[in-house]
Order: structure tokens, then sequence, then C-alpha cells
């Protein structure tokens, strides 16, 4: 319910709907930590991101650590259960550690997750090569923010591959994501002063969403007249 009142913009809502899931989730954990545990561990991750959108990152702070917690714990006993929603709460705790300033530790935390990912990504590509994808890209981010440039173009390169086979297969989910993995790879250019070839991947991305939406925009119209024509037939 938290993430859909959040959807909508209702973000004070939001979070007291995931506040009172995690008040209940916290008592049944101190009762039945076996059982409840990786739900309270859940409604703390949703609620750190509550938080945070509400401008409150201390606090974010200290719920996600509790939540990421709480995870190494499970992942430690069930890792093929728990270690996709450890790799979660990292890159949530690198965000948070990111958005207080803390960039070494915001670093740390989400090249923990790229890795934990990338090894999930090999056993089941088509289940999280979309989230190693992001990961990478906040790590070129965090790369970038700390002056490390040629690694950061490293990490956005990969991730720009991946949503390149991504895009290939499911073009209306990830041609928009391409777009801006490939915005960001030029910004990396550019930082190394190769402005030729972030000129090119600028230009790629550009191209591949206006190709796309004239793609969307011919399906629309052709099914539009095809609905006239139909409803002609009908009339007549």
């Amino acid at each position: 319910m938290s993430n859909c009142l959040s959807d909508l913009g209702r973000q004070e809502d939001a979070m007291m709907a995931i506040q009172e899931a995690s008040v209940l989730y916290r008592t049944l954990a101190a009762e039945r930590p076996a059982a409840y545990n990786a739900s309270l561990a859940m409604s703390l991750n949703n609620m750190s991101t509550r938080l945070s959108d509400l401008g409150s990152p201390e606090e974010a702070l200290t719920v996600i650590q509790e939540a990421l917690d709480l995870y190494r714990i499970l992942a430690a006993e069930r890792p093929a259960a728990f270690n996709a929603d450890l790799a979660i709460s990292l890159s949530n705790m690198s965000n948070r550690l990111s958005d207080l300033g803390s960039q070494e530790e915001a670093l740390t935390a989400i090249q923990e997750a790229v890795v934990l990912r990338r090894v999930l990504a090999v056993e089941r590509p088509a289940a999280f090569n979309a989230d190693l994808s992001v990961f990478l890209s906040n790590m070129s981010h965090r790369l970038s923010d700390l002056g490390s440039r040629e690694e950061a173009l490293m990490a956005i390169r990969e991730a720009v591959e991946l949503r390149r086979g991504l895009a290939a297969e499911r073009p209306a989910a990830f041609n928009a994501k391409l777009a801006r993995s490939l915005d960001d790879m030029s910004n990396r250019l550019s930082d190394l002063g190769r402005h030729g070839e972030a000129l090119a991947a600028m230009q790629e991305g550009i191209a591949g969403v206006v190709t796309y939406g004239l793609q969307m925009l011919s399906r629309v119209n052709v099914g539009s007249t095809s609905s006239i024509l139909l409803g002609s037939m009908v009339l007549d």
C-alpha cells in the first residue's frame, strides 16, 4: 500500500502506511524472528526510501542500516533466498550515504551490491541483468563523484551493454533506460576529454528514443485507423 501511495505522490500517507507495517512486523519478529525478520527487513528498506523522499536523510540512513543488518543475517543463513534482497539494501544504503556526502562509504556499499548482483546475473541473467545494470550505473556515479573517471567509464559502459541487450528484447521497458545510460556514458567520456565519443553516445541515445517514439506513434495511428474502419463496417 505504501508503494502505491508513493506512486500517486502521496508521500506522507505512504510514510504512515509503511511505519504502521514496520511496527507490526517488529512485534511479530520479536516473537518469531525466523518467520518475520525478512518481512521486517523489507518494510524497513521501504521506510528508508519513504524517509528519503520526505527529506529526512539521517533517519533514512538509520533505518536502512537496520534493514541491512537483518538481511546480512538472513543471507548468511540462506544466501540463495536473500542475496538478491541484500544487494538491493546495499544499493539503497549507498544512495543514503551519498545523500549525506559519505562518498567513500557509498562506493564501498554499491561495489558490494554489484559483486552480489553479478553472481546472480551469471546464474539467472533474465531475472537479474536489469538490476545489475542499475547497480553499475549507480557505481559509475559514485566513482565519478570520487574522481575515478576511467573506472566510472568502465562501469557505465558495462551498464550500456547490458541495457542494449535488454532494449533489443523489450524496447518498451528499456529504451528510455538505455538512453539515460548513454547520456551518462556521454558525460563520463566528456569528463575524460573524449568529446567526439561523448557526442556519438548522446546522439545514439536521442536517436533511439526518437525512433521508438515514432514506432509507438505509428502503432497508435494504425490502431486508430483500423478502429474507425471497423466501426464503419459495423454501422453499414
